[in-house]
């Protein structure tokens, strides 16, 4: 039987404030592509996130918050698609299915305690409102559902329009070692097109402008030891 391991709870407040006597040094980088760069054309995104660490991989402090920020003019529609609630078991109901947004996949290419890899499959739900749940069903070196809801809301930062905010504790996968350090995730594509009420609507809409810069993502982690790190990017686009 499945081991359900229910762990995380999402909250607008800042990082945990945990704090380290000596702490870890992490590098870490984004990237994003979209299936359309058109400005204020309908849209899926693919996220990926990469993350190093100075300390060994059995170690070193696991992330516990993470922060995606999503270029001004980026909007998103929850209203005009299928949403359901993910409980905290992690596990769907069977009227998820067609709130699901996109896929992605959890792998740790660092070697932990006993040679053990890291692997997962993550999928992303409308819950509605403005909830995204993201639960992560690991399958070795243990199997385990870690629960992940996220909160996606407005903001008014820099070049900055949206923010997805979730808070995580990943768990012990094997007896006597840290919790894993992840390496890199993919998410993606995330998104849903369909037709209202005569018109062709989209899960994530891209800008409505386009400069020379193109669009700005972010992405910001923080550490149980009170360490963090983070990375951007940039999207060319065309108007």
């Amino acid at each position: 039987m499945r081991r359900i391991v229910v762990l995380g709870c999402v909250s607008l407040m800042a990082a945990l404030g945990l704090t380290s006597v000596a702490q870890a040094t992490q590098t870490t980088t984004l990237g994003i592509s979209a299936t359309s760069t058109k400005a204020g054309a309908n849209s899926k995104l693919v996220v990926k996130y990469t993350n190093r660490t100075d300390q060994p991989v059995d170690t070193a402090p696991q992330q516990s918050h993470i922060v995606v920020w999503f270029p001004k003019g980026a909007r998103t529609d929850f209203k005009d698609f299928p949403h359901c609630t993910v409980p905290l078991s992690g596990r769907p109901a069977a009227n998820c299915g067609p709130a699901r947004l996109g896929p992605g996949k959890v792998f740790n290419d660092a070697r932990l305690d006993g040679n053990h890899n890291v692997l997962g499959s993550m999928n992303v739900y409308n819950g509605g409102g403005n909830v995204l749940y993201l639960p992560v069903v690991v399958t070795q070196p243990a199997d385990v559902i870690v629960y992940v809801r996220g909160i996606l809301t407005k903001v008014n930062s820099g070049p900055y329009g949206l923010r997805l905010d979730a808070n995580f504790r990943i768990p012990v996968l094997i007896q006597g070692t840290q919790p894993p350090f992840i390496n890199n995730f993919t998410i993606g594509p995330i998104g849903a097109i369909k037709r209202v009420r005569g018109r062709t609507v989209s899960f994530i809409t891209n800008p409505s402008t386009c400069t020379s810069k193109g669009w700005g993502f972010r992405i910001d982690s923080s550490y149980i030891d009170g360490s963090r790190s983070s990375a951007t990017t940039t999207v060319k686009c065309k108007k």
